[in-house]
This record gives structure tokens, C-alpha cells and sequence, in this order.
């Protein structure tokens, strides 16, 4: 696998007397690689959806930390207003995020509604479930998905520039105090609270896609490729994770179905 550039660090604290478990970062160095991912595809989201994806992004990773080490997780997230699905899938074992947006062809729905699956590395098949979300930001998205998914309370906060924090009960928690949490009192927890450095885990933004591992995704076209391909010698495949596009020539596909598919 490639090297991932500028990580960030997810820092995982435990807050003692509470009960509860604090996930915290720095996302500006996750952000960047993801505008660079952006401005490389010509990828151009509104604001508005840009806002969701980094905000939900954000969500995403520090439930990974949060999570135990050896899981993989990917999230398709569909929202009916704006008409919009996020993919995200993740792991703290490989230490990498990556995720899309998708703005065509989306099924039609009344709710917020996440499909989550999330697969243990010593496990044979991933679990799934669907949650519909009930409110109107990807921070009370996060919280209403640990209420009905975890059976936990959490809270997300926004601690201004590119900082995020995710703070989830633990058995025994001390819930009024964990409601009654507002920015100002999260940025000052080290004065207030008494906190135990529990781990350090990074990630960074790497999809790891390919022309060779996108071709066996256009089998369907073997015996089509004129459709596929009309009047041309090639056409651009986009990876489902990121949207990443690269160029496949009509001879390099017929080679590899040669090789590759009886």
C-alpha cells in the first residue's frame, strides 16, 4: 500500500469520575488532503454539501477511534434534502479514510436513513443495520446513531476551525453531566475534568483505487463493450469509494477479460 501522507492524530482519552470516553482532533491536515483529492478530479460540491461531507467526515473518523482497532466500517448516508448520498468507509488498521458524495441518481425517500456495515477483521461476514436519523445535522446524525445503533449516549461537538470532539458514555456514565455539555465546557475539560491519555491512533485520506482494480468492476460490459465504448477507443471509469476517473483503453480491457475471465 502507498504511503499516506500528512495523517492526522486521533487522540483517545478517558474521563475519569464520568465515566466517559473523549475522541478528539485536528482535521485540517485531513481536509487538505481531501481538497487536493477535490481540485485533482475536478470535483466541484456546493458549499452546502462540502460543508456536510467535512462535518460528517469528521463524525465518521472519531467513531473509528472509538471503535476497537481491528474493524473496518463503511457508511452510505442518504439525505432527502438536499438530495444527496455520502459514502465513507474506513479503518484504523490500514489508518486510512476516504469517501464521495453523489449527487445523480438517487433513490427518492422521505427520511435521513445511514446504511452502516461494519466488518471485524476475525469475523467471516460484516454486520449491518439501517438507522434513519431524525435530525438535521451530520453532528445530531452521529448522536442519534450511537442512541439507536450503539444503545449509548454520545455528543458530538464543533470546537471551531477544523477541530472536532466526540464524547460517548461508558458504563456507570454520569449522564446529566454528559447532556448538560456545551462547547465552551468541552474545550476547557483539561481544567475541569480529571483525564486519563487512553491511545493515539492516525488517519489519512487514501483510497488506494487503480485502473487494474477497477477493470473487473466493468465485466458487465464484456460482451457489450460497442456500448460501452461507441464510437471511441476509450472512456473514463469512476471509482465507487472516491470518484476518483481514470482513462481505460478498449485494447487494455479486452486484454485483461482475455486473461482474467473465462
Amino acid at each position: 500500500m502507498e504511503p499516506i501522507q500528512d495523517q492526522i492524530t486521533l487522540d483517545s482519552i478517558f474521563i475519569r469520575e464520568r465515566n466517559a470516553l473523549m475522541i478528539r482532533a485536528d482535521f485540517s491536515e485531513l481536509f487538505a488532503q481531501y481538497y487536493l483529492h477535490l481540485s485533482e478530479y475536478k470535483l466541484k460540491p456546493t458549499t452546502k454539501i462540502d460543508d456536510l461531507f467535512k462535518d460528517w467526515l469528521a463524525c465518521f473518523s472519531l467513531h473509528l477511534v472509538a471503535r476497537p482497532w481491528k474493524e473496518t466500517h463503511a457508511w452510505t448516508l442518504n439525505l432527502r434534502a438536499p438530495r444527496l448520498n455520502i459514502f465513507l468507509s474506513g479503518s484504523c488498521v490500514s489508518q486510512q479514510v476516504v469517501g464521495r458524495f453523489f449527487t445523480e441518481d438517487i433513490k427518492e425517500t422521505d427520511r435521513n436513513t445511514l446504511y452502516a456495515q461494519t466488518l471485524d477483521h476475525n469475523a467471516d461476514e460484516p454486520s449491518q443495520s439501517v438507522i434513519e436519523l431524525e435530525y438535521e445535522t451530520p453532528l445530531s446524525w452521529m448522536e442519534s446513531y450511537y442512541k439507536q445503533s450503539e444503545q449509548r449516549p454520545c455528543r458530538m461537538f464543533w470546537l471551531g476551525e477544523d477541530n472536532y470532539a466526540l464524547i460517548a458514555a461508558q458504563p456507570d456514565c454520569d449522564l446529566a453531566w454528559l447532556e448538560s455539555l456545551d462547547v465552551e465546557a468541552v474545550k476547557n475539560l483539561d481544567k475541569t475534568e480529571v483525564l486519563h491519555d487512553l491511545e493515539k491512533r492516525k488517519l489519512g485520506w487514501l483510497c488506494g483505487c487503480s485502473v487494474e482494480k477497477l477493470m473487473p468492476l466493468l465485466s458487465v460490459w464484456r460482451n457489450k463493450l460497442d456500448d460501452l465504448f461507441l464510437d471511441g477507443d476509450a472512456c473514463r471509469a469512476h471509482c465507487p469509494r472516491c470518484a476518483a476517473h481514470y482513462l481505460i483503453t478498449r485494447d487494455n480491457l479486452e486484454t485483461f477479460f482475455a486473461e482474467n475471465i473465462d
